[in-house]
């Protein structure tokens, strides 16, 4: 049965009701779209909380609604159109120009939590709440916390799903010769962040950060139909697990003068009329950077497969003298 809300809201569905909050699915009186609302319970003091609903608009592109009561918080979220993170790069396989595109945007769309406590930003960030239409990353700014989430007061676990992010949108197969110094750039940026997460305090300075790089913003090419989503399978999506992203092998143009073929170890390949790679260890995680490999004078591998159709191969190895 139906129960109006906040005077303006139809509760049509129970989505979620524990210690933490209530998770209405609804529908807007005035215009009958579709909406969440969100009561979450809080011990924050007063003037934070009438800080946020004096200006929520300016912390929020999403959020329609925000009322304040002695001990809880009501949210009305309205419903994004578009398709997830791990569908866009799965069916549209983005090139790497295109992934940093969407790394600006869901840098600069995320630094407008800056001032929101710490459990709220992790949920924010969080990859279940990028959707991507028309080649647009936006974020959906559905607050819906677990029993970890809830609880986090340090600001690493908001870096751990940035990091993330940024790794996932950079794991691809093969990129251009040419934007290899690009590549570069980014992943030592990423490495940075991994390195010295526990010193970032800031969704802000991690923008100006990457800004800093100086990384041309390419227009993505790819174009998405607009899709009507199903409230509920949204909502749903937002506490479920998510799964890896399997990337698909792409198809390789012999045509190219020349590719980027990169492995999930930091094999760095370039494509020439058949397979011509240039070996040099990835810097996540444990690595010295990519930056200091290229420059070093250590060992570099260098194979060169004749042709498909030639069964022989050739092994040079290029030593420091």
């Amino acid at each position: 049965m139906k129960s109006s809300y906040l005077n303006r809201y139809n509760i049509v569905q129970t989505f979620k009701d524990n210690e933490f909050q209530k998770i209405f699915i609804g529908t807007d009186n005035k215009n009958n779209d579709s909406v969440v609302i969100n009561t979450f319970y809080t011990d924050e003091g007063s003037s934070f909380w009438d800080s946020i609903k004096e200006n929520y608009n300016s912390f929020f592109n999403n959020i329609i609604d925000f009322e304040k009561f002695e001990n809880k918080i009501v949210i009305v979220t309205k419903i994004n159109e578009g398709i997830t993170l791990n569908l866009y790069l799965n069916d549209f396989i983005p090139s790497f120009t295109e992934r940093i595109t969407l790394i600006h945007q869901y840098l600069k769309s995320i630094k407008k939590y800056e001032f929101l406590p710490n459990n709220i930003k992790s949920v924010l960030v969080d990859e279940s709440q990028i959707v991507i239409n028309e080649s647009i990353l936006s974020l959906d700014e559905l607050i819906i916390f677990n029993q970890d989430s809830f609880n986090i007061e340090k600001f690493d676990p908001v870096m751990d799903n940035i990091i993330s992010i940024l790794k996932k949108l950079t794991s691809i197969k093969d990129i251009n010769y040419e934007d290899l110094p690009m590549y570069v750039k980014v992943m030592e940026f990423i490495d940075k962040l991994q390195k010295n997460k526990s010193h970032y305090t800031s969704l802000e300075g991690l923008f100006t950060e990457f800004e800093a790089l100086n990384i041309k913003s390419y227009a993505i090419t790819n174009n998405i139909d607009k899709i009507q989503p199903d409230p509920t399978n949204l909502v749903g999506r937002k506490v479920g697990s998510i799964n890896e992203l399997d990337l698909i092998e792409p198809k390789i143009n012999k045509k190219s003068i020349s590719k980027i073929a990169l492995s999930t170890t930091g094999v760095i390949a370039i494509s020439i009329a058949g397979v011509f790679a240039f070996k040099t260890i990835f810097p996540m995680d444990q690595n010295p950077s990519l930056g200091s490999n290229l420059a070093s004078n250590d060992t570099v591998n260098l194979e060169l497969d004749i042709d498909k159709e030639t069964e022989d191969t050739v092994d040079y190895k290029n030593k420091e003298n």
